[in-house]
C-alpha cells in the first residue's frame, strides 16, 4: 500500500511540476511581450527630443537666449515650458566611462550641443552647453528614483544637476551640487530604454 501511495504521489508531483513549468513559460512569454512593447513605446517617444522638467517646479531646462542658443558655454537655466527647441533634449547612451554603468550625453535640439558643466569642481558650478565629445564634463549617469523622476549625476566629479535653491523663478540658475535628493535635483524626462 505504501509503495502505491509513493508511486501515486510521485506521479501527481511530476504532473504538477510539468503544469507549473508550462504556466511559468506562458507567464515568461507574456511578460517578455509586455516588456518588449513597453520598451518599444518608450524608445519611440525618446527617438525625438523632449522636455526635461524639474520635479519641484515643473519648469523646463532651457538654453539661455542671452548667451546665444548655438554658443559653446551658453548657460542652462530654468524657464517656463513653451515647447521651443532650446527646451528639448535627448539622452543618448554612449560608451560607459567605468565599463559598468550606462553613461549618457544629453543633447539640445536647438544647438546639437550637450548639457555639460565647466571644469571647476565645486558646488554651484553653472550648467552649460558644450560639444558632445564624450568627455566627463558632458557624460552623465541617470539614476531612476522609481517615482517618475531621475537624478542626473555628472561624471566629472559626481555632482548632481540641481536647480539653485529650488527656485520656481524663470531664469533660475541650473548648477551642479552635492547629492541631497531634494526636488531641486529631481528631473522628469523620457529615456530611450526602460530602467
Amino acid at each position: 500500500m505504501t509503495s502505491i501511495r509513493n508511486v501515486l504521489y510521485r506521479t501527481v508531483a511530476a504532473v504538477a511540476r510539468r503544469r507549473l513549468a508550462r504556466v511559468l513559460v506562458v507567464v515568461a512569454v507574456a511578460a517578455a511581450g509586455v516588456l518588449t512593447v513597453s520598451a518599444a513605446a518608450n524608445a519611440a517617444s525618446a527617438s525625438t527630443f523632449n522636455e526635461i522638467r524639474n520635479a519641484g517646479t515643473n519648469k523646463c531646462l532651457d538654453v539661455t537666449a542671452e548667451d546665444g542658443y548655438y554658443n559653446v558655454g551658453a548657460r542652462v537655466q530654468q524657464y517656463h515650458c513653451t515647447g521651443v527647441q532650446e527646451q528639448k533634449w535627448r539622452a543618448i547612451q554612449i560608451n560607459s566611462v567605468d565599463g559598468y554603468n550606462p553613461t549618457w550625453e544629453v543633447v539640445s535640439q536647438r544647438s546639437g550641443l550637450c548639457l555639460g558643466r565647466g571644469g571647476s569642481a565645486f558646488d554651484g558650478v553653472q550648467a552649460i552647453q558644450m560639444p558632445c565629445d564624450g568627455s566627463r564634463q558632458v557624460a552623465w549617469y541617470i539614476g531612476n528614483l522609481q517615482n517618475g523622476n531621475y537624478l542626473l549625476l555628472n561624471i566629472y566629479d559626481g555632482r548632481n544637476l540641481d536647480l539653485s535653491g529650488g527656485s520656481s523663478a524663470d531664469h533660475a540658475k541650473v548648477q551642479l551640487w552635492t547629492y541631497n535628493l531634494s526636488s531641486a535635483q529631481q528631473w522628469r524626462m523620457v529615456l530611450p530604454v526602460a530602467f
